[in-house]
């Protein structure tokens, strides 16, 4: 068979663009810009007119008659988003929300040379972290996703259980992405920082010859807090 790869490779950036005196309302906005590349290897590629009936296989020495060579292309490529949280200590309930917007330059993927540009994927969460006491805060949150009239829905939940007189918390969660996937999560997070592992189990039509195998992931979160003595942007 012949090679079809697909890289991309992006510089990302957030920024805080808000801040109000009292620290209570945090506008976020962030960045990606890079380069989208796709190549094509034809010289392993077969076809039908290739098939051997001597030998009941296909030979690739056969000429295919197809008049296609290999193919590379580099595209410009952009994401963006917003992300806002209200953080009120004195408030047991803390909502946020956000979008985001990927393939924003829409970059042209075809590789024959006609025009096929890869459709905007729009994404929309919301949520708020409840603090039912000092140690436990839960975390609802809704995730819909939507490109090119295909959407994605997904609603989750995340426990975190702070460990007392520690800087440690345990974390749990469960997600549902919808007529796809059951999400169990967990973890340890110390700080801002989060280390967890989520499994995937596949409740779709296709459980049946999946047994409702999934897949692993696992995620690494470390953010490193910039000195207090820096300032910050202001939006006026």
């Amino acid at each position: 068979a012949g090679q079809l790869n697909t890289l991309n490779v992006m510089l990302s950036g957030a920024y805080e663009i808000t801040i109000d005196k009292t620290n209570k309302h945090n506008l976020f906005g962030g960045l990606q810009i890079g380069i989208f590349h796709r190549s094509l290897n034809a010289d392993n590629l077969l076809f039908d007119s290739q098939y051997s009936t001597s030998s009941n296989s296909y030979d690739p020495s056969i000429n295919s008659g197809e008049n296609i060579s290999n193919k590379s292309i580099v595209r410009f490529d952009a994401n963006l988003g917003f992300y806002y949280k209200y953080n009120d200590k004195q408030k047991k309930v803390s909502p946020h929300g956000g979008f985001s917007l990927f393939r924003v330059a829409m970059p042209n993927e075809s590789l024959t040379g006609e025009m096929n540009r890869l459709p905007i994927r729009w994404l929309f969460t919301g949520g708020c972290d409840y603090k039912a006491n000092e140690k436990l805060t839960i975390s609802p949150n809704l995730m819909f996703m939507t490109q090119a009239k295909v959407n994605d829905i997904v609603l989750s939940s995340l426990f975190d259980y702070k460990f007392e007189n520690s800087k440690y918390s345990a974390i749990c969660g469960l997600g549902y992405r919808y007529k796809d996937a059951v999400i169990v999560r967990g973890g340890l997070k110390f700080g801002r920082n989060i280390f967890s592992i989520s499994y995937d189990l596949n409740v779709s039509s296709l459980k049946t010859y999946t047994h409702m195998r999934g897949g692993f992931e696992i995620g690494v979160i470390y953010i490193n807090d910039k000195p207090k003595n820096l300032s910050r942007m202001k939006m006026i």
